[in-house]
């Protein structure tokens, strides 16, 4: 068998887990060796054979960041309400955000809006 351990800053080490492709349960503001708060974190990952030689140390670093991007501006081209300031079905709205967003994560599931009559009435959400 082969196992492996975790790290956030190469030193401290978490327990040896077996080996898997695929591992989502090291937490990275409080696993071993890492640091609360946001910015720049670097995960380290080390491997051990049934011998007890570990071999294999490699690393990644990522930006941890948890605070969801400011919607600056939405605008609607009003191809079918011709001017008239009403967004009706079929119009497009385009969203400006603060930070640049990856169009590859957005999608229905994640991304709700909520459009407000100027009466203050809820027209859809």
């Amino acid at each position: 068998a082969v196992y492996m351990a975790f790290s956030g800053n190469g030193t401290t080490w978490s327990s040896w887990i077996t080996y898997a492709t695929s591992y989502s349960s090291f937490n990275i503001t409080t696993g071993a060796g890492c640091t609360t708060g946001e910015g720049a974190k670097t995960v380290y990952v080390k491997f051990k054979n049934v011998a007890g030689t570990t071999f294999g140390e490699c690393n990644d670093s990522i930006i941890y960041d948890t605070t969801g991007p400011k919607l600056l501006t939405a605008v609607y081209s009003d191809a079918k309400s011709k001017g008239s300031g009403t967004v009706n079905t079929g119009d497009t709205i385009t969203f400006t955000f603060d930070a640049e967003m990856d169009t590859s994560t957005i999608t229905s599931s994640n991304l709700s809006t909520r459009l407000v009559l100027s009466s203050g009435k809820c027209c859809c959400g």
